[in-house]
């Protein structure tokens, strides 16, 4: 096996060739699989490959010949070294990315486009178009009904009076007329000028058309690959409020939680295990934030009933709601105002409790207010803190972090509201802007940990701690419901519409909640409509491995804590036989209803934290879904729905009746 492998942009550019300690792989000749490759961490930094997610791979081997795929994980091993884990074109065709198909950096574009074309011809027709019409003015186009690419080519030259040429290292198709000079016709090249492809309702992950561009009509600026997946775009709503009740897809089966719940690797002891940590430092919070004061140091949000706005939004949708519709403000959370304090906090605070356990600066048996003496302040002041993220996360951790004493670098998208960024900087936190989305914050923010041994990168997409921190918030829910003498149980559902961005959070929350109620609670996850991650994930089956830009959607919204492309792999392979639904609104929707609750109810949250509030109506809309989910009529008579709204307190009330004004256009 080869000791080096090469590493380029997107797009094949920049390659560069460097050594590795090892590289193990799972594939053979002509077959799909993934690569790892042990790296110094030193060597990435030193080629400016800080941040390599998403950039092109290649290996040569005289058993394999070339291997190439994209990087799809960076993990330092806490020795040094960096494991690259990588993905191949077969499998991110699956995931509909064809940009890889178009560079030499994958050996042969020819070899392996025809090698896409001939795992297409297996699942239906498929096109090879020119773009520009021939001189009859009409589009030149083959059509392969499981013939090889060659035979059609033929069958189409003989019945034309054209004669067709491939050369299977290029892919190039040259046409002329019968005996005529060839030097000056037109050439196809597939694999370079693929701009788009579509699929059929009934075929979810393979190609069915490519449309080529000829070379003189090639635009090196524009992007190689542009998705119109009309099947995928309806089903997460692209351009309307779409509900999907059910579990989304045909590769995800919902199971009964007592199946399910094992898949997730936790249990309800590490739950509380979670809970006991938030209570030993409960007289420390109490001591910090004066707002937990009246709690004891719980981090908690009340649990209200909303029949004003209930009532509008049945007027609104033209249907009663059976049951009653309550909201979860986690809006009102103290220190951050968001659900973010839940796990972001917990996790900051674990970190802290073990690094001074293992110092012997702190005993589980102490008084956590020990924590805020100089002493304590300043050993944590020698340890960083990293974290990317969209604004509500950022704002959590970095105001705990800082208040602790420890040096916290927020890695900022650019989605992120510029209030929070300066609300982190007025804490003292350190704000690192980033122009690109989500991922690449998350991105830059893993690259600082790597390298700096006494950094800590705190992981929304795969961080176990956050989600326990998370789920400690359904164990409170079940005794605020019973507080109210709301019961859960048979002929008595619980639906819970969860706000979802990378996934952490809503994914914790109904970890906790089937742990509480079983297959009582059903959880729905709601996304903007340019930004449904989580339900592509689920509905591919793909999870990371496809992002909303895959298929064409911008990851664009006004909801800038779910503004995420990429869904957490963590999450959705744990939780994809829980999670009973998904649905998307529009910002239009989101601003509207934000303006109904304050308008009926006197409540104000921001964007993210209305996404839930549509989905009581998307269920009733559903009946198919509730059937699956033995939900009858009776059954939602007695039902008890719960929107969870996720931020929207520490908005600046400037910004807070910008909103409002727009929801009532």
């Amino acid at each position: 096996m080869a000791s080096t492998i090469l590493i380029a942009d997107p797009g094949g550019r920049n390659e560069q060739r460097l050594p590795t300690n090892g590289i193990t792989r799972s594939w053979a000749v002509e077959q799909s699989g993934t690569l790892s490759a042990e790296l110094l961490t030193d060597t990435l930094v030193r080629a400016g490959l800080t941040a390599p997610k998403g950039m092109w791979v290649r290996v040569e081997a005289n058993d394999v010949g070339t291997w190439a795929g994209e990087v799809q994980e960076a993990q330092p091993n806490g020795d040094g070294t960096t494991e690259l884990t990588a993905t191949d074109w077969r499998i991110l065709f699956a995931a509909r990315r064809l940009s890889g198909l178009a560079r030499p950096l994958f050996g042969s574009p020819g070899t392996l486009a025809l090698a896409a074309l001939a795992d297409a011809e297996k699942h239906g027709p498929v096109w090879v178009r020119d773009r520009t019409a021939d001189e009859t003015g009409l589009p030149v186009e083959l059509r392969l009904d499981g013939q090889s690419l060659g035979d059609a080519l033929n069958a189409l030259a003989s019945g034309s009076g054209e004669e067709w040429r491939i050369d299977p290292d290029t892919l190039a198709f040259t046409w002329g007329r019968t005996g005529v000079d060839r030097s000056g016709t037109r050439q196809l090249v597939a694999p370079r000028h693929i701009v788009e492809y579509r699929l059929p309702d009934s075929v979810a992950p393979v190609v069915n058309d490519l449309i080529v561009y000829p070379l003189h009509d090639r635009d090196d600026t524009r992007r190689a690959v542009r998705v119109e997946d009309t099947a995928s775009i309806a089903a997460v709503g692209r351009r309307q409020d779409e509900a999907a009740l059910g579990n989304p897809g045909s590769v995800i089966a919902l199971r009964p939680a007592a199946q399910a719940l094992p898949d997730v690797g936790l249990s309800a002891d590490d739950v509380a295990d979670a809970a006991d940590r938030l209570r030993r430092f409960a007289p420390y919070l109490a001591h910090a934030f004066p707002s937990t004061r009246a709690s004891a140091g719980i981090i908690e949000s009340p649990l209200v009933a909303v029949p004003a706005l209930q009532a509008a939004l049945g007027a609104r949708w033209g249907r009663d709601l059976p049951g009653q519709l309550w909201l979860k403000l986690d809006s009102a959370l103290p220190v951050s105002g968001s659900i973010k304090a839940r796990g972001g906090i917990h996790e900051v605070l674990r970190h802290a409790e073990q690094l001074a356990l293992d110092a012997g600066l702190l005993r589980v048996e102490d008084d956590y207010r020990k924590l805020a003496t100089p002493e304590l302040r300043a050993f944590l002041g020698r340890h960083r803190i990293a974290v990317g993220s969209t604004g509500n996360l950022g704002l959590s951790i970095g105001i705990m972090s800082a208040q602790l004493g420890f040096q916290v670098t927020v890695h900022m998208s650019a989605e992120a509201r510029q209030w929070k960024k300066d609300r982190l900087r007025a804490h003292g936190v350190t704000v690192v802007e980033h122009a690109a989305d989500y991922s690449v914050a998350v991105a830059e923010g893993r690259a600082q940990a790597a390298d700096d041994p006494a950094t800590y990168f705190i992981d929304d997409e795969n961080s176990v701690h956050l989600f326990l921190g998370y789920a400690v918030a359904a164990r409170r829910l079940a005794g605020q419901l019973q507080a109210l003498d709301v019961r859960v149980g048979p002929g008595r559902p619980l639906f819970v519409y969860l706000p979802c961005g990378v996934g952490g959070g809503p994914g914790g929350v109904a970890f906790g909640l089937k742990l509480a109620f079983g297959d009582h609670v059903h959880c729905l996850f709601a996304e903007p409509t340019h930004a449904p991650c989580m339900l592509l994930g689920l509905a591919t089956g793909l999870h990371e491995a496809i992002s909303v830009q895959d298929i064409g959607l911008d990851g664009v919204t006004a909801a800038d804590g779910l503004a995420v492309a990429r869904p957490s792999g963590f999450v959705g392979r744990r939780l994809q036989h829980l999670i009973d639904g998904c649905f998307t609104v529009s910002d239009e929707a989101l601003f509207r209803l934000i303006a109904l609750l304050h308008q009926h109810e006197g409540i104000a949250i921001e964007p993210s934290a209305a996404a839930g509030l549509p989905g009581p109506w998307r269920v009733l809309a559903a009946p198919d879904g509730l059937r699956r989910i033995g939900v009858d009529g009776a059954d939602l008579a007695h039902a008890t729905h719960i929107a969870w709204a996720t931020g929207g307190s520490m908005v600046p009330p400037e910004e807070m009746a910008a909103y409002i004004a727009r929801g009532q256009q």
